[in-house]
């Protein structure tokens, strides 16, 4: 028992660093801010992570109704089930549904530091912000760099490629500070 607590204890440690000290958010304790501030998640999924997160709480795991959600969001369960796989793909909630539940959804709140997705946006901003130039229209950039064949070997892996994402946007954004 006392192993499982020390590895949860250490768990926790590396997620409280990775929220306080590390990218865009350095300096705040508020984790939702990490995904409000997630430069690959909709806007739509980051207002669900949010409600799922109020919804548990200081629990990882919570059970939500679609139903609930639905009507909060003023969504169809397609919508809802996209972003809720959105938020799966980004590995921020797991799926714990067993298949007999129809009605509902158990998920499991993964933790932050372990998104790849959330590496890979702060690693994106810690580029960005030690440009020296800006680039005028950053949603067109951020769109051509979704397509380039970089963001999809980075979003795997985003800290083996930190070098090449500091190249690619160097390029655009002028020399690096």
């Amino acid at each position: 028992m006392e192993q499982f607590v020390d590895v949860q204890e250490r768990a926790v440690s590396k997620e409280t660093e990775f929220i306080v000290n590390e990218g865009i958010n350095r300096g705040f304790c508020i984790a939702i801010t990490k995904i409000t501030n997630c430069l690959f998640l909709s806007a739509q999924a980051k207002m669900l992570y949010t409600l799922i997160k109020h919804e548990a709480g200081a629990n990882r795991d919570v059970v939500v109704s679609y139903e609930s959600l639905q009507m909060q969001l003023r969504w169809s369960l397609s919508t809802l089930m996209h972003h809720i796989n959105e938020l799966i793909d980004a590995e921020l909630v797991m799926d714990r549904t067993e298949s007999k539940q129809v009605d509902n959804k158990r998920l499991h709140l993964l933790p932050l530091h372990e998104s790849k997705t959330l590496r890979h946006s702060e690693i994106i901003y810690e580029i960005v912000l030690h440009c020296e130039a800006r680039h005028g229209d950053v949603a067109s950039l951020m769109h051509e760099y979704e397509g380039s064949g970089l963001y999809e070997l980075a979003r795997r892996s985003p800290e083996r490629h930190v070098k090449d994402i500091a190249e690619w946007f160097g390029y655009y954004l002028g020399q690096l500070t």
